[in-house]
């Protein structure tokens, strides 16, 4: 079990990596380690590389621990809690695609309904707030918030169904 962030980090890294690459680069990197000369190397470069790094004081470029992003984090909560995971991202998902709560102020106002008070005036910004917020939250305040946020509640429905709904109620009223 991984216990350290900087490992996470580095799983993330070598996922993005594989990614990039494909998988045969990795067979071959594979083969090379089972050869047992290729491996004695292989060790003795990264522990020459490491130390010579701490000899000459040489740190990793830019901040110190690459922090999670917010949806790596809630990806990694599907290992804890898989439901309130699913929830989460549904609902970050939403958030980020403008489905609901498209606009900042609408945003700040289902904040506020949370009792959180949010200062920062970019929408990104804002939305890792309230998703911090929302990870607190027990799982029934979770599912009933994802309830709203589904198609025609109240949240703000920018979908094509959504303003459909709102075109036709408006063109049914007209026609009374």
């Amino acid at each position: 079990m991984i216990k350290d962030e900087k490992e996470i980090n580095l799983l993330l890294d070598l996922i993005k990596i594989y990614k990039k690459y494909g998988s045969e680069p990795f067979a071959g990197l594979i083969k090379s380690l089972n050869d047992k000369e290729f491996l004695d190397t292989f060790t003795k470069v990264l522990e020459n590389t490491s130390f010579i790094a701490k000899e000459k004081g040489i740190k990793p470029k830019g901040k110190k621990l690459k922090k999670l992003n917010l949806k790596d984090e809630l990806l990694l909560l599907s290992q804890k809690d898989k439901q309130k995971s699913e929830i989460l991202l549904f609902i970050y998902d939403k958030l980020i695609s403008k489905t609901v709560l498209s606009t900042n102020k609408q945003l700040m106002n289902f904040a506020s309904e949370l009792g959180l008070n949010l200062t920062a005036k970019s929408r990104s910004q804002n939305i890792v707030s309230v998703m911090k917020t929302l990870i607190q939250l027990p799982i029934e305040k979770l599912s009933n918030i994802r309830i709203k946020f589904d198609v025609g509640n109240n949240y703000g429905d920018r979908s094509l169904e959504g303003w459909s709904n709102i075109i036709l109620k408006k063109n049914s009223r007209n026609a009374n």
